[in-house]
């Protein structure tokens, strides 16, 4: 039976990347900003249709509106994915951006379970910068990122 040392170890010696994140697990946030964004829109048409437009749904509308912006912001800058290849992480940004540094440079490694999904957050350092990134995933996708991590980090 193979544990994980091992089975790390045969894909660094085959040079394969090692999945820290799927690519799809970047849709998850985005699907949970349209689901925030679709029930914004309903409750502010609820407010707007009993109350009509007062004082009060526009200071409500544009603190969510701001919330959204700020929502939105934030996925874009940190949420992404990640892969391992030889001693190297790769993170792919959600829209696009690639940073690539060695696994010494992680500075911080952590994960959250729930309602079946896993949060991890890497925090790395590229040219005197320190970067976070957030991926999303099942839980039972492949091992954790934090145990890959450490278990590589020790074979190098």
């Amino acid at each position: 039976m193979k544990t994980i040392a091992t089975t790390l170890q045969e894909k660094i010696t085959l040079r394969e990347p090692i999945e820290l994140s799927r690519e799809t697990s970047t849709r998850i946030p985005l699907a949970l900003f349209f689901v925030f964004f679709a029930l914004s829109i309903i409750t502010g048409y609820t407010i707007l249709a009993s109350q009509g437009a007062t004082p009060l749904f526009f200071t409500v509308s544009s603190f969510f509106l701001g919330g959204m912006i700020y929502f939105l912001s934030l996925i874009w800058r940190i949420i992404g994915s990640a892969y391992i290849k030889n001693d190297m992480l790769i993170v792919k940004y959600l829209f696009g951006k690639f940073k690539v540094t060695e696994l010494r440079s992680i500075r911080g490694v952590k994960t959250v379970k729930f309602l079946g999904l896993r949060l991890t957050s890497i925090r790395f350092k590229v040219d005197g910068t320190i970067y976070k990134v957030i991926m999303f995933g099942r839980a039972n996708y492949l091992q954790d990122p934090k145990t890959i991590i450490n278990t590589l980090r020790k074979a190098a």
